[in-house]
Order: structure tokens, then C-alpha cells, then sequence
């Protein structure tokens, strides 16, 4: 469920850097501090930036 909705948009399919490089990030982060909390709160911090660019 999560990877298709880094891919698919209302209007279909839909490349969408932010949130690959949230995902990206959110990934290394459970990685290296096996935290879900931080993990999440990465991502959507990044997400969060992102969309106020």
C-alpha cells in the first residue's frame, strides 16, 4: 500500500521525487537507529518542508 501511493496520483501514475526521497530517508533512518518513531517523523518532516517550497 505504501509503495503505490509513492507512485499513483489522482490522475494516475505519477513520479513523485518528495516523496521517494522521504521514503529514501525514512528507510536509512530505521536502518541505522531501528527507531519507527524517528523513522516516521523524518519522513514526514521531510514531506512537510517540501510542500512548504
Amino acid at each position: 500500500m505504501v509503495f503505490l501511493s509513492l507512485f499513483i496520483g489522482e490522475s494516475g501514475l505519477q513520479w513523485k521525487p518528495l516523496y521517494l526521497i522521504a521514503a529514501w530517508f525514512c528507510l536509512l533512518t530505521m536502518k541505522f537507529t531501528k527507531n519507527f518513531f524517528i523513522s516516521f517523523f523524518i519522513g514526514m518532516g521531510i514531506v512537510l518542508i517540501g510542500n512548504c517550497f
